[in-house]
């Protein structure tokens, strides 16, 4: 069973947090937010007033930074509705140096009919994606499950390709 855990930006700082949503008056947008956070001896629960746009649904996925060797380059971090994540593609010049080349970026949106997050390409197209990485193409679209990409994006290896989440896409500036 998938955790349910939500993150959304304080309103006071733009610091994000995690926890669960409510809304401050019943039938109103999810501006708040209660965090269970530890401290020396137990665990103490606030309440934070966050930015109702940018509340993100957590997947039930982690994912590490993968790199062309293969090896694990960072701690496994959640992955988020309304993430980013780059793929690039590795190349070798005539020095054997190795040469990143980004060829899409994904972001991982939220489908509300079927309740399930998806991979969306906003930069490049899933078509790059597949033939680069060597993964099996589903039906033509360009909106996938995200298990289902993230499972094929783990499994291949015969394709010299890195990944890493890059933000989310509320952490722009405005």
């Amino acid at each position: 069973m998938r955790e349910i855990l939500f993150k959304a930006k304080r309103a006071d700082n733009g610091e994000w947090v995690e926890g669960y949503p409510l809304p401050s008056i019943a039938g109103k947008e999810l501006n708040r937010m209660t965090v269970f956070e530890p401290f020396p001896g137990g665990t103490s629960v606030n309440t934070y007033n966050v930015d109702p746009k940018t509340v993100c649904q957590y997947t039930g996925n982690k994912i590490c930074q993968k790199q062309v060797t293969g090896e694990i380059a960072s701690e496994p971090r959640k992955v988020w509705c309304d993430d980013l994540i780059a793929i690039y593609t590795i190349y070798y010049d005539d020095n054997d140096n190795p040469i990143r080349d980004r060829i899409a970026i994904v972001h991982v949106a939220f489908d509300e009919k079927y309740q399930i997050p998806y991979a969306k390409c906003v930069y490049g197209t899933m078509e790059e994606v597949v033939n680069e990485c060597a993964i099996q193409y589903m039906d033509g679209s360009e909106d996938w499950p995200f298990t289902f990409w993230i499972e094929y994006m783990e499994n291949s290896h015969d394709r010299f390709w890195e990944w890493e989440i890059i933000g989310n896409i509320y952490d722009k500036e405005d």
